[in-house]
């Protein structure tokens, strides 16, 4: 809220279930007073979105616990800047090729999506190296890693 207040050109789509703090979310966003700006499809499916993905300025994924951040590969692959937390896997996962926040600290993260919507030329290298990155993350080079660890037990 920090940041779309000040961005008309700017909206907040939140994807995945719904859940019981959906209702809380968007009761905050509408004592913003920031409804119209905000979407909260739920689940998409999978061709939507990539879609979404090709459409939005950058992935914000501020996860305070993640196992390994499928969302922020699906994203690069689109060519989509990442911004996320910088707990769990996620600097694993995204590496160099994305910009990281502490979890929790909403301004820092507000000032950081600024930082990123100013900057066309950052955004376009976060762009070239989160598609690199998200490459070595194929499910063949998983096949392939997966089959090379089997053969060293098995040896």
């Amino acid at each position: 809220m920090l940041l779309i207040r000040d961005r008309r050109d700017l909206d907040l789509v939140i994807t995945g279930e719904h859940g019981p703090d959906t209702g809380v979310l968007i009761g905050r966003i509408a004592a913003a007073g920031l409804l119209d700006r905000a979407r909260l499809p739920g689940f998409v499916p999978r061709s939507d979105l990539i879609a979404l993905y090709r459409g939005a300025a950058a992935l914000v994924y501020p996860s305070l616990a993640e196992g390994f951040g499928l969302p922020v590969i699906e994203a690069m692959t689109c060519g989509v800047p990442v911004i996320a937390a910088s707990s769990g896997a996620l600097p694993e996962v995204g590496g160099d090729a994305c910009l990281y926040v502490r979890a929790g600290d909403a301004e820092m993260l507000a000032g950081t999506i600024a930082s990123l919507l100013d900057d066309a030329g950052r955004a376009s290298r976060l762009s070239r190296e989160g598609m690199a990155r998200a490459s070595r993350f194929s499910w063949r080079e998983t096949a392939r890693r997966t089959f090379q660890v089997y053969r060293e037990v098995a040896s």
